[in-house]
């Protein structure tokens, strides 16, 4: 468990913007403000600096929406909205940044691997049944939810199209189409589903029909030694499809939240939610649990161990009660009581001495 730290607090103005000014808000609500004027406004604050020349720095790199704005719920107090613990230095908020940035290295990579493979399976198992264009015929698919494979056609269609038109000046995969249509007359599926996003290869599963998707699911059970649900498998492509966003356009991984998460009856969830009741299965949690599912056991223990050497880095960097404080909101105890209940106690170990070291 966590060990709570006594702060104090340090009450500050709202941030309504990086450079909020009454006299100015009717007429132009964020003007533009210098990096010095930003640091002057952090220090009305309460906020402290190490060293200015560095916070320059970093505020001309990250931004000061980047960096102050998208991090500072982590140094405010719980009890108090706009109210700085006190002794909150700037260098904090940089570290969070690059915690946060190492999350999404580390997340975005698995994700990119784990649709690569998908899509492989899907294209092995659809293609011994239907052929390697039996995409284009719509009897291939479910019969119910026409209106889904009406769409999936239409966008099959359109990918297709702009591949042969910017082909040979646009992308390797363009240049794969480009190259499967001239030389053999036709695009097999898994030339399709390199150009296909992440978000339309969902599409195209939660198309198949159930069989196929049964088959699908059993194939990856026995690749990964873990049971999974067709519909389990949708959820997760939508989950990851969002998750990839994030991760690619640089937003906050941290306090991520999604709308759909795993069935309450998948076997793996329900014994977690025994020992863990509280656990927010609509957060970064649900993450691990898809990786648990979708990477095979060694990469599943790199995972963990990239998390874990992440949090290493920053223990380095900030004071005791602050990485704790960090630790607390960020990872919670459900986020690495996971992997102690899943397979990994000895990461589970190392974080939680971490925090009260």
């Amino acid at each position: 468990m966590i060990q709570k730290v006594q702060h104090t607090y340090v009450a500050v103005a709202p941030e309504k913007s990086a450079s909020y000014d009454p006299d100015f808000s009717a007429i132009m609500s964020k003007p533009f403000t210098t990096v010095e004027n930003q640091i002057a406004i952090l220090k009305s604050r309460g906020i402290q600096f190490d060293d200015e020349e560095y916070a320059k720095k970093m505020l001309y790199k990250i931004g000061y929406y980047n960096l102050i704005n998208a991090y500072k719920k982590l140094f405010l107090a719980r009890s108090a909205p706009e109210t700085y613990i006190h002794g909150t230095k700037f260098e904090y908020f940089v570290v969070a940044h690059d915690l946060d940035f190492a999350y999404r290295q580390i997340i975005l990579t698995r994700i990119i691997g784990i649709e690569n493979s998908l899509k492989s399976i899907v294209a092995y198992e659809f293609a011994q049944k239907y052929g390697a264009t039996g995409y284009d015929d719509a009897a291939n698919f479910k019969s119910r939810g026409q209106n889904d494979v009406v769409r999936l056609q239409k966008i099959i269609q359109k990918m297709i199209s702009n591949a042969l038109k910017n082909g040979s000046r646009n992308s390797p995969s363009y240049d794969c189409v480009l190259h499967h249509k001239q030389n053999h007359g036709e695009i097999p599926i898994w030339v399709l589903f390199r150009i296909l996003y992440l978000g339309q290869f969902a599409l195209f599963y939660e198309c198949l029909t159930d069989d196929l998707k049964n088959t699908i699911c059993t194939n990856i059970s026995d690749k990964f030694g873990v049971l999974i649900t067709r519909g389990d498998l949708y959820n997760y492509l939508k989950i990851l499809e969002v998750m990839r966003n994030l991760c690619a356009h640089g937003q906050r991984v941290y306090n991520f939240t999604t709308r759909y998460t795993i069935n309450t009856q998948n076997q793996h969830l329900q014994k977690l939610l025994m020992k863990l009741p509280h656990l927010d299965i609509h957060s970064c949690n649900v993450i691990i649990l898809i990786f648990y599912q979708l990477l095979d056991r060694s990469e599943f223990r790199t995972f963990a161990d990239d998390i874990t050497t992440a949090w290493l880095n920053a223990h380095r960097r900030l004071p005791r009660s602050v990485f704790a404080n960090l630790m607390d909101i960020i990872l919670g105890e459900g986020f690495y009581r996971i992997f102690n209940e899943i397979l990994l106690r000895r990461r589970h170990l190392v974080l939680t001495r971490l925090a009260t070291k």
